[in-house]
């Protein structure tokens, strides 16, 4: 058996911890993601999920909670389309496969933020949308703050 460099072990090993450490904050964002939610229909609605806590509203309301909900997320999502590293799921798959573009936390925290307007007032999106960009741009940012190669940040990524 051959024996590894010390050098290359040490970068091995700091990529491992890359790793988890990339993993743990997304999976933490994730679910403080879901608990924001879960709060957030329990404070405006009085209720633990949203078909509870929509039959409870009279009609008229019904429709115009979700429509003042699009409206919120959809300026989330002008702000942060328009701004620089406004990644989507379709810009970070192309950035890691051809190594270019820098997902970003701020805008990822932005578009979440457009994503939990849009789920809290009955919008039909999924709750795992926004833990691709969070996840992507912990990814880059921890990737760059250890020096890791740029195969290994995108990998990260």
């Amino acid at each position: 058996m051959r024996a590894v460099p010390r050098d290359q072990a040490a970068a091995l090993a700091k990529f491992v911890v890359a790793i988890a450490g990339v993993g743990l904050l997304g999976a933490a964002f994730a679910i403080f993601f879901r608990f924001a939610i879960d709060h957030a229909l329990h404070v405006v609605f009085g209720a633990g999920d949203i078909l509870s806590a929509f039959r409870a509203l009279p009609i008229g309301v019904r429709l115009l909670v979700p429509a003042i909900g699009g409206l919120v997320a959809g300026l989330f999502g002008l702000v942060a389309a328009r701004r620089a590293g406004g990644h989507g799921v379709a810009e970070i798959l192309e950035a890691v496969a051809l190594g270019r573009g820098q997902p970003s936390i701020p805008m990822a925290l932005l578009k979440g933020l457009g994503s939990f307007s849009a789920i809290v007032s009955g919008g039909s999106i999924g709750r795992e949308g926004p833990i691709v960009p969070f996840g992507s741009g912990v990814g880059a940012l921890v990737g760059g703050a250890l020096m890791l190669t740029p195969v290994r940040v995108r990998a990260l990524v």
